[in-house]
Order: C-alpha cells, then sequence, then structure tokens
C-alpha cells in the first residue's frame, strides 16, 4: 500500500479517508446571509491536498445545488455557522424541482359576499410563491363551499396532480382545501402514495412526514368541526328566531324582507293583487288557471322572474303565510309579519276564504 499526505502529513490509506471524512465534517462551512437564499453563498471544504475549493456564487444551477446538498450531509455534521441554514438550502433545492398548483377558494358563488377573498388570496399566495421560489404551473380558483365533496375545480387537480403533471399545492390554510373528511382523505392519501409531494401554507407549517400528515390530519378535522359546529348554532339560532314569530326565509310574493330591521314586510304594489287573487278564488267560480292568468295580467311573478302557472298559484293560496302564520320544518307558527287576508269561518275546499 502506498502512503498518502493529508494536511502534509503521511499515513496509510485507512487513516487518510478516515482524516477526509473528519476534515469534511469539522472543517466545512456553510453560511447564509440574512437574505436568506438570494444573497450569495461561500462553500468552503479542505481538501487533501491543502487546496481550497471555493463555491461562491447565486444558487440557481440545480447541479450546483445537488453537490451541494450532497457534500452538506447535515447541519450538526457540518458545523453550521447558521443555525438550520443547510435545511433552507435543501428547501430551495427541493422548490425548484417541484411544481405547484395555487388554489384559492371562497364558499359561495354569490358576488356581493366574500368580494375580497379570492383576489386577496391570490395576492397572498403570489407574494408567498415568490419568496419561498416555487414553481407555479397554474392557478385554480374556484367559488364554492367544501362542506360536501364534489367541487369540480378541485376534483380535476387532484386528477391532474395524479397524472403526474404537478406534484404539490399552494393554498392559504388547509381549510382552504378541504372541509369534508372525503376531500381530506383524498389529500392525504395522495401524499401516502407519492403523487403529492409537498403541500405549502403561507398560514400552517406542513411537511411530507409522519409528524407532517398528523399534523395535517388536524387541521382538516378542525374545519370540519367548525363547519359542524356552525351548522347546528345556525339551526339553534333558527328554531329561537322561528319561536318569536320571526320568519328565517325569503318573504312570499306579496312580501318583502327587510334588511333594515331583518323583518318581513308587506309589498305594497302586489300585495292589493294577492287579495285580490284570494278574493276572486274564495267566490267559487274561478279555477287555479284563472287565478294564474289573473297575476300573469297584473305583471305579478316569482321572485326568480318566472310566470306564476298552476302550481305556483296553488301554492299562494294555500300558503298559510298570508294569513299571519308560516310553515316551519313542518310545524306552524303564529307570525309577527301583517297579514293580507283575514279567514272567517267557511273553508271553500280546503282553502281558506278570504275578504
Amino acid at each position: 500500500m502506498t502512503d498518502e499526505f493529508v494536511g502534509g502529513t503521511k499515513c496509510r490509506p485507512l487513516v487518510f479517508w478516515r482524516r477526509i471524512r473528519a476534515a469534511w465534517r469539522a472543517e466545512a462551512r456553510l453560511a447564509v446571509g440574512q437574505d436568506e437564499v438570494r444573497n450569495p453563498l461561500r462553500f468552503r471544504i479542505c481538501l487533501p491536498n491543502r487546496k481550497n475549493f471555493c463555491y461562491n456564487d447565486n444558487v440557481t444551477n440545480p447541479a450546483k445545488l445537488s453537490f451541494l446538498m450532497a457534500v452538506s450531509v447535515s447541519s450538526r455534521q457540518l458545523g453550521l455557522v447558521t443555525t438550520g441554514a443547510a435545511f433552507k438550502v435543501f428547501k430551495f433545492m427541493d422548490n425548484l424541482s417541484q411544481k405547484f398548483f395555487l388554489y384559492a377558494r371562497k364558499s359561495t358563488d354569490v358576488e356581493d359576499k366574500q368580494v375580497r377573498s379570492i383576489e386577496d388570496q391570490i395576492t397572498e399566495l403570489r407574494a408567498f410563491a415568490k419568496q419561498e421560489n416555487l414553481n407555479i404551473i397554474d392557478e385554480l380558483m374556484e367559488k364554492q363551499s367544501a362542506k360536501i365533496p364534489g367541487r369540480p375545480i378541485f376534483n380535476d387537480m387532484l386528477n391532474r396532480i395524479e397524472s403526474g403533471e404537478a406534484n404539490g399545492i399552494l393554498a392559504w390554510h388547509p381549510d382552504r382545501l378541504a372541509r369534508n373528511s372525503v376531500d381530506g382523505g383524498q389529500i392525504i392519501y395522495l401524499l401516502d402514495c407519492g403523487h403529492l409531494a409537498m403541500l405549502k401554507f403561507p398560514t400552517f407549517w406542513m411537511e411530507n412526514t409522519s409528524q407532517g400528515k398528523f399534523m395535517l390530519n388536524i387541521a382538516f378535522g378542525q374545519s370540519k368541526y367548525y363547519v359542524d359546529s356552525l351548522s347546528e348554532n345556525t339551526k339553534r339560532g333558527l328554531r329561537q328566531k322561528v319561536k318569536r314569530g320571526e320568519y328565517p326565509s325569503l318573504a312570499p310574493v306579496g312580501y318583502i324582507n327587510d334588511s333594515r330591521n331583518k323583518s318581513v314586510v308587506v309589498d305594497k304594489k302586489q300585495a292589493p293583487v294577492v287579495r285580490k287573487a284570494f278574493e276572486l278564488y274564495a267566490q267559487g267560480d274561478q279555477r287555479l288557471e284563472d287565478i294564474g292568468e289573473f297575476l300573469a295580467q297584473h305583471k305579478l311573478v316569482s321572485k326568480s322572474g318566472k310566470r306564476i302557472h298552476i302550481s305556483r298559484a296553488t301554492f299562494i293560496l294555500s300558503n298559510p303565510f298570508y294569513t299571519g302564520l308560516f310553515r316551519y320544518t313542518g310545524e306552524i307558527y303564529e307570525g309577527k309579519h301583517e297579514p293580507i287576508c283575514f279567514c272567517s269561518n267557511k273553508p271553500r275546499k280546503n282553502q281558506s276564504h278570504c275578504h
């Protein structure tokens, strides 16, 4: 066996390689500036021939990053000047090699509700992607609740991930991805299968590890609990509202919802027409078709703007709301609203006789 020189010292091959390994562990230095990866990195290793190899360049070349990662085994072995700097470099390199979908969602498709939600999410996510050097290949926006499965854009995104088009998702928070157990389970399953390599959230920590998936499961569970709890609280509030005589839904034809005091008031234009329809039908010589024609002649239409047909005319004439009562969950309650017609004690063919 031939002798080798390490730092000017003659030694055997076994000792030679041990000293190389010791030199790499003890003398390698990786320094990261305050601006993290955007500042130049300097990487220095003491080689056996006592010549110094210097890496001083912006970290943008994947080949250079691969070399850097191969040499930088861990921050403890390298004796980092800046704690955790090696992990930042690894993270930066991983982000370059991954393809992300940017996904933003709001819970309703009504334009006057949560107007800024989608735009604000997109702005924040773009800034976060730029900061983290994420490779965004497509931006997806959806206006639909995640309470139940079946969102078309979300399902299409998962299909594209399974086909290999991307392997990461960037969203504002896990609750933007799922508020039900089915969608949350699909995300976890894609992480387990390797189709999905990473999830990124500006407001939530997540790594593709057992601990990270455990925390993600908790976040999905909290999101579902929030929806379930909100539903229960809403139902409780509605039950108390109907007990007070307040109608909890959209007012029928002849009434309007007063948004100022959250009550139902008589529509002064439509109420006389509805009252006249009750009077005509109570006379006994008018058919439902005639009542429908009468309402159409007076340009009385449904809330959606459609003409009132026989079925709708039947619903109006049999609706207790016009007598001061209202039906909710199969029960009749006395309402606070003003009745349009007053019933006599002589009903005609199971219909209220109004005058």
